[in-house]
């Protein structure tokens, strides 16, 4: 088994802070062994509250949950003190652990929030089942579930999952890419990735398809950035990257000149040249 453990987390908490609201998150910690593990949530908040397993056996774990209190709350003084108790949890069941959350008050000084932190031991089987329900109630879970699926081989539902939430992710252009779930589409690929404004992994998956279709190394830079824009139909992002390049480096003498007319027209039309200097 891939993941013999895989606690669920469901940390809420009720503080002044949000005024008195309860606000919560969940999340999933999937271990390959006792000493390693990787975080999984469909949402952007942070999941870093985990407990600290001391021992398992097939169907039961012994855990510790630490957290943190302010000594004198309601006050101005910021001295903590740790907390930490010691639980166990049984395969398939629930744990919940009374913590705290820390809020500081300009006001009022510390408050120490309740706070619970609901430990679950699941089986892979209901971890997706859980995870997937979550995902398509919405198109951002989609994306990040699709993520997970990549990861896991699991090409077939990550393309559907993908394309049905109807953003062109990264994911999305990596399975047209490399033929996961669907036919290998390289231009597919570069129509998904150079739409994603400013995206590290999408700027550097376009250097790899120019390089393997180019045969040599190439470097992704704005000159070929604005035919590609140009090209797939992204004509005001064009507009905002062309620049007259100063080098040729390893860009052909049309693309260079491509970017100098959309300079140039940007410059009559808008009034200053973009890579003004």
């Amino acid at each position: 088994m891939k993941y013999p453990i895989i606690l669920k987390y469901n940390y809420s908490y009720v503080s002044s802070g949000n005024n008195y609201q309860k606000a919560e998150r969940e999340y999933y910690q999937l271990f390959t062994d006792m000493e390693n593990s990787k975080m999984f949530s469909l949402s952007t908040l942070s999941h870093d509250i985990v407990v600290d397993i001391q021992g398992c056996s097939e169907n039961e774990i012994s855990f510790t949950h630490s957290y943190r209190v302010y000594v004198s709350p309601h006050t101005y003084c910021r001295d903590l003190e740790n907390v930490t108790n010691a639980y166990t949890l049984k395969k398939g069941e629930a744990v919940e652990c009374p913590c705290a959350d820390l809020y500081w008050r300009y006001a009022g000084g510390g408050e120490n929030a309740p706070a619970t932190l609901r430990v679950e031991w699941l089986s892979y089987e209901d971890f997706f089942r859980f995870a997937l329900k979550e995902a398509q109630t919405d198109s951002y879970k989609m994306v990040e579930f699709g993520k997970f699926l990549i990861d896991e081989g699991n090409y077939n539902l990550a393309f559907k999952l993908l394309k049905e939430s109807g953003y062109d992710s990264y994911p999305l252009g990596l399975c047209y890419e490399k033929g996961y779930g669907t036919e290998k589409n390289r231009e597919k690929a570069l129509e998904i990735y150079i739409g994603i404004p400013d995206d590290y992994n999408a700027n550097r998956a376009i250097e790899r398809i120019l390089s393997e279709t180019e045969g040599k190394e190439i470097k992704f830079d704005n000159v070929k950035k604005t035919v590609l824009l140009e090209k797939f139909g992204f004509y005001k992002e064009a507009y905002g990257t062309a620049e007259i390049a100063t080098e040729a480096n390893d860009n052909t003498l049309q693309a260079m000149r491509r970017n100098v007319e959309l300079n140039i027209t940007a410059f009559l039309e808008q009034g200053y040249p973009f890579n003004n200097s």
